[in-house]
């Protein structure tokens, strides 16, 4: 499953279209590029997901912690704050995540971190419960809980 964007400006989903088509029947039919999963999707999308390959935008980040989706990323250079690459850093410090820097990502870089987090698996598995526990869904309600009673006292 590929998600990729619909770039004007690099082409990336008909660029991926065009290659898709010169794959042979079996892996073709395997391979499923969009540029886009609505929030109607992208549940199912992370369901049948073994690992995740993504950059590292805090939606992501917020999602792979819910889930405990092991996961390669590669952080966006030049965010506001290096913002990709400390969420990297996060979810590989909790065990959850290889980081590739853009600029050293080759196939073969790609390739190897996926062997390596496939032969990993259940140590990556392990992560994933430990993060599970520290994400907290309500959060939210918890802050604005707590800003109410400091406003009413």
């Amino acid at each position: 499953i590929h998600q990729c964007g619909h770039s004007t400006v690099t082409n990336d989903y008909l660029n991926l279209m065009r290659s898709r088509e010169q794959l042979p029947a079996a892996l073709k039919s395997g391979y499923l590029l969009k540029d886009y999963f609505g929030a109607e999707e992208i549940g199912a999308v992370f369901a049948k997901a073994s690992l995740v390959i993504s950059r590292s935008g805090a939606n992501i980040i917020t999602e792979l912690m819910a889930l405990g989706k092991p996961a390669i990323l590669i952080p966006l250079p030049n965010t506001p704050g290096q913002e990709q690459e400390k969420n990297a850093q996060m979810l590989e410090s909790a065990g959850l995540a290889i980081i590739i820097n853009q600029t050293a990502l080759t196939p073969e870089t790609l390739i190897g971190a996926c062997a390596r987090l496939v032969n990993d698996l259940s140590q990556y598995q392990t992560a994933a419960k430990k993060t599970r526990e520290l994400f907290h869904p309500d959060a939210a309600d918890t802050v604005a809980e707590e800003i109410i009673k400091l406003l009413e006292s």
